[in-house]
């Protein structure tokens, strides 16, 4: 093989020369490793390789140079079929770099996952025509309607947890019913004034007020506890977000009349909450378990990134679970995403192994971000 050619002077703009170097080093390449396998000084051999791969890399990058605005530098590779290597540290920066997928992409191909993992099984609630509120008549079948209809959505969940069974029983046994004469005035339903006398001084019995929509509207929430009296909006058209929500509300008067909790001693208050969530939680995966575990997988990493993905956090409990305006009233959406949400603050906390004492100020922090 002829002395090792000097072919350093060659402009970058050259490219037919550049091009015809890299040919011919190809080509003196080949030579030497057929001298290699035919026993010629293998330390001499592989050092005179090397520095024609060295020159051939030079080439290629005056090419490069050269010509990668008008076709691009790996596109331009691939034309001269030149292998890129990894190990080739001239031509690291021609490596194609991994690029790392937007905030938006991610989120978008999440929700796309969720819908795979979304509740499909909704009992729908009947909506009831009630043309006027003032017949008395009327508003007793309303109310009796309703009370099965509770009833009903509480029975969905009797095998979720032992307390529900308990919930719903104190709750037939309970809970006596009155017309509503406004958003706060009831009229007390009984067969006589025994009956009535008897209702109102059992300190174990509460009174049930199920809330047409003209008088629902103006309630603070779809489920509002005050006293022994209990008043539930009939705008729910989803017997499961009926019965959980129900579920966590009734739990609350019964603490109220057997366990005496006083609701206006904050300690005792944020106990009864987390409590009443803990039970929510696991109506929640009664519901569907895996629609409960994606939420707790996927939402865990988000809820730990705290206000920069809370909407990110909201968009996938409302991907999972039916919340839109269409299947849903617009305070069960509001009372579901919060549910979802707090289920998983509390999972998150317990991976921490934080206490159920611990998961008052978990409460207490998730709900005013959220709110």
């Amino acid at each position: 093989m002829a002395k090792r050619k000097d072919r350093s002077g060659r402009s970058i703009f050259a490219f037919k020369g550049n091009l015809e170097d890299m040919r011919e080093i190809e080509e003196e390449v080949s030579e030497l490793r057929a001298k290699l396998e035919s026993g010629g000084s293998k330390k001499k051999i592989n050092r005179q390789i090397a520095e024609l791969e060295r020159d051939s890399r030079r080439a290629f990058l005056k090419i490069f140079t050269g010509g990668s605005v008008a076709v691009g530098g790996t596109a331009l590779a691939t034309m001269l079929g030149i292998k890129l290597s990894t190990d080739d540290k001239e031509l690291d920066f021609l490596q194609p770099k991994p690029s790392k997928p937007s905030k938006k992409a991610l989120e978008s191909e999440l929700l796309r996952s969720a819908k795979e993992h979304a509740i499909q099984n909704v009992t729908p609630i009947q909506p009831v025509k009630l043309k006027s509120t003032e017949q008395v008549g009327r508003m007793m079948e309303f109310q009796a309607h309703w009370k099965k209809v509770s009833l009903d959505a509480l029975s969905l969940f009797k095998d979720a947890d032992p307390e529900v069974p308990k919930l719903i029983q104190f709750m037939q046994e309970n809970a006596w019913y009155s017309i509503p004469k406004g958003p706060v005035v009831t009229q007390h339903i009984a067969k006589s004034m025994d009956e009535l006398e008897k209702n109102l001084n059992n300190p174990k019995r509460f009174k049930g007020v199920f809330m047409p929509e003209k008088f629902a509207k103006h309630m603070r929430s779809s489920i509002v506890i005050k006293g022994r009296t209990i008043r539930i909006a009939t705008s729910f058209r989803c017997k499961e977000w009926l019965g959980i929500m129900l579920t966590h509300e009734m739990s609350h008067i019964k603490d109220l009349l057997e366990e005496g909790e006083n609701p206006l001693d904050r300690n005792q208050w944020l106990a009864g909450e987390v409590e009443a969530h803990l039970l929510e939680m696991k109506l929640l995966r009664h519901w569907n378990p895996n629609t409960y575990d994606f939420l707790i997988t996927e939402g865990i990493p988000l809820f730990r990134q705290g206000e920069k993905e809370a909407l990110a956090l909201v968009r996938l409990a409302q991907s999972l679970y039916p919340l839109g305006p269409d299947t849903v009233s617009r305070n069960e959406s509001y009372l579901g995403t919060a549910s979802c949400i707090l289920a998983v603050a509390f999972e998150e906390a317990r991976n921490r192994g934080l206490s159920d004492k611990d998961l008052q100020a978990v409460y207490q922090r998730t709900a005013k971000e959220y709110r």
